[in-house]
């Protein structure tokens, strides 16, 4: 790459964009050269060559680490540091930045660092295809810099989808032309719904040649689909700019079709060896029996874990364990495209994800994106589900515990068929802990009253009411009037069956302690 050539602060928040990613200061200005992105390691420090763009993952923007880190790469010579704002205030990071002279970027919280990365490398490098590299120069697997490559050659924005509209790459070329609808599905990594047309794709799917695609609201476009043999794994698109696209542009298309399918194929095939490795790890934890294989779960050293149990809801017909094999992938798929280190597997009936999760996240952020999931699966798979959020944990060794409770979850889940899909553990706490109580209290047969059997025994032969009396009397902490209420008594009534009680069983509902174990042994009872 020439001098000229050179990335800069510039030409890379010209291609990323906004809202993806921003620039909070430029103390050297916006045509700083900008060199390849490289990944903070709390360990080593900062270790990237002159010009890098440093991206300080982990690191709260208003903590002490990040400002050592902005301090370090700026003595390192690094043209940028890149944070994530994680709700925090800004003007920590931006004060050490700016006073150490280095360009502070943001990114926008819900991006993936490794996207990011991929963003950038994809960006620093575009200007290497504005001499129409072939495309057999690329290097295998780098789809965004085969979506640059194939943009020089067409003359308009690519974006690169798989079977089921997920975006896996796009062209972020300085001064390309895109649309709405481009945009919304760079964000969401994903064709927006009302443009997921089946008709489209399915012409494209089956046509041999490129397609022109002409729709209201949208800028035309060229399309092909991607092929392994005779399988369709993809398909990729390209954006007409205000000039039209190139003479060749169709054929550009079909050759970049064929060389995008060996990038996917070797994508998948690496994606398929660490998710197995993911899954034989998280096997491993929740069945107790942590050995090497944990080593390709997520790492706890920056990032707590969560365990999360899905299942499909009673009623959904699954004779062959179809629904839920497709179910599996969807969580799996969807996960991954949040958390690239999520691990995922099933267990009899029950879909477990291991998810990365912020220490100290804000505890509304794993359930919005746990009812994502079963909003897609809703969409795509016409199938209800509900699922449980266990603890999030801190080492790897407590994730049995996280299942756990997401298991736990699960179960009073299932009592309710009127309750939510989804809950955490912290939502059901008191129901879990009930069951726990009755779980140990039926297993003990020592754990119990002999004047609750001989009431029960009472009621059986003389037709009377008095355990359910007591029961309600006792949910309603002595209140007669709610407690008549519970049970449609009228409470002279309900008071004369209380006395009759005192009576002939010798209760003592004076004592606390005798009234909290008959309500929990009643409770547990239900």
């Amino acid at each position: 790459m020439t001098a000229s050539s050179l990335a800069t602060l510039k030409s890379v928040l010209t291609a990323v964009g906004q809202p993806v990613l921003q620039a909070l200061c430029l103390p050297q200005g916006p045509d700083l050269p900008a060199g390849e992105p490289a990944l903070l390691d709390p360990a080593d420090g900062v270790c990237a060559p002159p010009g890098s763009l440093l991206l300080a993952v982990g690191c709260r923007p208003g903590a002490a680490d990040a400002a050592a880190a902005i301090g370090q790469a700026a003595r390192t010579g690094l043209s940028a540091v890149v944070v994530k704002c994680y709700g925090d205030d800004l003007t920590p990071a931006l004060a050490a930045a700016e006073s150490a002279g280095i360009a502070l970027l943001v990114v926008d919280d819900s991006v993936p660092w490794t996207h990011l990365h991929l963003l950038l490398s994809a960006a620093v490098s575009g200007d290497r295809w504005a001499g129409h590299e072939p495309l057999s120069a690329v290097l295998s697997g780098d789809l965004f810099a085969l979506a640059n490559a194939v943009a020089a050659l067409v003359g308009g924005a690519i974006a690169i989808e798989d079977p089921h509209q997920h975006v896996l790459a796009y062209s972020n070329v300085p001064g390309q032309v895109i649309d709405d609808v481009r945009q919304t599905g760079i964000l969401g990594r994903r064709v927006p719904a009302e443009f997921r047309l089946a008709d489209v794709y399915e012409q494209v799917r089956r046509s041999e040649t490129v397609l022109r695609v002409v729709l209201d609201g949208i800028r035309p476009r060229l399309a092909t689909a991607i092929r392994a043999g005779d399988e369709p794994i993809g398909s990729i698109w390209a954006i007409e700019g205000d000039g039209g696209f190139a003479p060749d542009a169709a054929r550009a298309l079909a050759d970049a079709a064929r060389l995008a399918s060996l990038h996917i194929l070797r994508l998948r095939t690496t994606a398929d060896v660490e998710r197995t490795a993911r899954a034989q790890g998280l096997r491993a934890l929740l069945l107790g029996r942590p050995g090497p294989v944990v080593d390709a779960l997520p790492t706890v050293d920056r990032l707590d874990v969560t365990v999360v149990a899905f299942q499909l809801a009673d009623g959904e017909a699954d004779p062959d364990g179809t629904l839920l094999t497709r179910t599996a992938d969807l969580v799996t798929v969807f996960c991954e495209s949040v958390h690239r280190t999520a691990a995922c597997l099933t267990l009899g009936q029950t879909i477990y994800a291991l998810l990365p999760t912020s220490p100290g996240a804000d505890r509304t952020v794993l359930p919005a994106l746990v009812e994502r999931v079963i909003s897609r699966a809703v969409e795509s798979l016409r199938v209800t589900m509900r699922a449980g959020i266990g603890g999030t944990v801190a080492d790897l060794a407590a994730v049995a515990q996280s299942r756990e409770e997401a298991d736990r979850v699960l179960q009073v889940l299932a009592e309710r068929a009127d309750g939510p899909a989804v809950a955490t553990i912290a939502d059901v706490r008191s129901r879990t802990v009930l069951r726990q109580l009755q779980e140990v209290i039926s297993g003990d047969p020592r754990l119990t009253l002999e004047v609750l059997d001989r009431i029960a025994a009472y009621d059986a032969s003389k037709g009377t009411g008095y355990l359910d009396t007591l029961r309600a009397y006792l949910d309603s902490f002595g209140d007669v009037p709610a407690a008549s209420l519970r049970i449609f008594l009228h409470q002279n009534t309900f008071r004369h069956r209380m006395r009759r009680m005192t009576e002939i069983f010798g209760l003592n509902l004076d004592d606390p302690d005798e009234r909290l174990v008959l309500w929990l042994l009643l409770r547990t009872s239900c």
